[in-house]
């Protein structure tokens, strides 16, 4: 549990800079980057259940198809705006969203429905590891609570 909490922080630490990159870059908010990663998302479903493609390839096919997406998209869609106000971007990156979850709607096989992307580190697809005591000891439960009782209202200021 803790390592898929880890997981889901990765993720949306790498979204965060995403965002970072995409602002600090070009002065403008991408409101389609969460669009484009549910994109990415669906490439990479579609090549390892449709296509039956493994693991790795499926992951690079999903970011060689995303690069070819964002080439296209930067080159017919925001390049022709350049040197307008940043608002005429940023509505443009809204209207980019809306088209792709329209069109991901449209598409056989992907549609609304929720999907399972099958990794290699499902249960049963490795070996089983010697289990470890779960416990965890007073003295680091000590510790985690003085850290919190310190670090809490130093950060309130």
């Amino acid at each position: 549990m803790l390592l898929a909490g880890v997981a889901q922080g990765c993720v949306y630490a790498l979204v965060a800079l995403g965002f970072v990159l995409i602002y600090k870059a070009t002065e403008t908010v991408n409101f389609a980057q969460g669009d484009l990663m549910m994109l990415g998302g669906f490439f990479a479903l579609t090549a390892s259940v449709i296509m039956g493609w493994p693991y790795w390839a499926t992951i690079l096919f999903a970011v060689a198809a995303m690069a070819v997406v964002g080439m296209l998209i930067e080159r017919l869609v925001l390049r022709p705006v350049l040197g307008q106000p940043a608002f005429t971007v940023v509505m443009i990156t809204i209207g980019v969203g809306y088209v792709l979850r329209g069109a991901v709607t449209m598409i056989p096989g992907w549609g609304t429905d929720t999907y399972t992307f099958p990794t290699p580190f499902a249960p049963g697809s490795m070996p089983p590891r010697p289990s470890a005591s779960t416990s965890v000891p007073p003295s680091s439960t000590s510790k985690t609570i003085s850290a919190s009782a310190i670090t809490i209202p130093a950060s309130a200021r």
